[in-house]
């Protein structure tokens, strides 16, 4: 998954409401994952990290005002799925 993707997943899961606390509130995402004990696959320019779960799980965390985390693996089905509908029931019209 390209870093501008992964992010773009993030963004969609928060908003969405699906966003939690990692780690520690002063923590950089990076440290965030570490404490976790989270694997960091990628990070982006300015230190965003997609990380693995022990569980396996895809998470990306971000700093919003804080390390801030996504499970970017679900979001990614959500948001394809929802891509589906919308070309489905353009269709329909």
């Amino acid at each position: 998954m390209k870093t501008r993707d992964w992010l773009e997943v993030w963004q969609h899961g928060n908003d969405a409401g699906d966003g939690y606390a990692a780690g520690e509130a002063t923590q950089s995402p990076d440290h965030a994952a570490k404490a976790e004990g989270w694997q960091i696959l990628d990070r982006d320019k300015t230190g965003n990290v997609l990380t693995k779960q022990p569980d396996g799980t895809i998470t990306v965390i971000a700093d919003l005002y804080g390390p801030w985390a996504v499970d970017v693996s679900a979001q990614k089905i959500i948001k394809d799925m929802e891509t589906i509908a919308k070309v489905l029931y353009s269709e329909l019209d």
